[in-house]
């Protein structure tokens, strides 16, 4: 069940960085300043599995810029909730449930043409040299 969720989640924020990554500001194209997209997450089993950061500059379009803890002090008014919402019984208010989680958020911004170009290289010359030493690449994609 694990697995399954995981899987879920990592289809669900790739298909939102890629859908996102068109609408974010860029200096190449004139804007002022680049558009951020942030993403927390709790840490620890199973988050730490999807591997956002790597979901994230996997879609060839984003870099990652930084990443901290998230001090839920910081956005007054914010409460955690589960995926299911609040359940009574199950769920805890006041953000008990990511407090010992160590929450983090993750910047990313959408790659220059250049580092895409560069990324694409370095990429392509990996996977060569992966297939030239006999591993199995097949799944790279996914």
């Amino acid at each position: 069940d694990q697995d399954r969720n995981v899987v879920s989640n990592q289809k669900l924020m790739r298909a939102f960085f890629e859908s996102a990554t068109p609408y974010l500001t860029d200096t190449d194209l004139g804007d002022k300043k680049a558009g951020e997209i942030h993403v927390t997450v709790k840490t620890g089993l199973p988050y730490d599995l999807w591997n956002i950061k790597r979901l994230a500059t996997g879609t060839g379009l984003l870099g990652n810029k930084t990443s901290f803890p998230f001090k839920v002090e910081q956005y007054p008014g914010y409460e955690h909730r589960r995926t299911i919402g609040f359940k009574e019984g199950v769920s805890q208010g006041e953000n008990v449930e990511i407090l010992n989680k160590s929450p983090k958020t993750f910047v990313f911004v959408k790659k220059t043409a250049k580092e895409t170009a560069m990324a694409q290289e370095s990429d392509s010359a990996n996977l060569k040299k992966r297939k030239r030493a006999g591993e199995d690449v097949s799944d790279d994609d996914e």
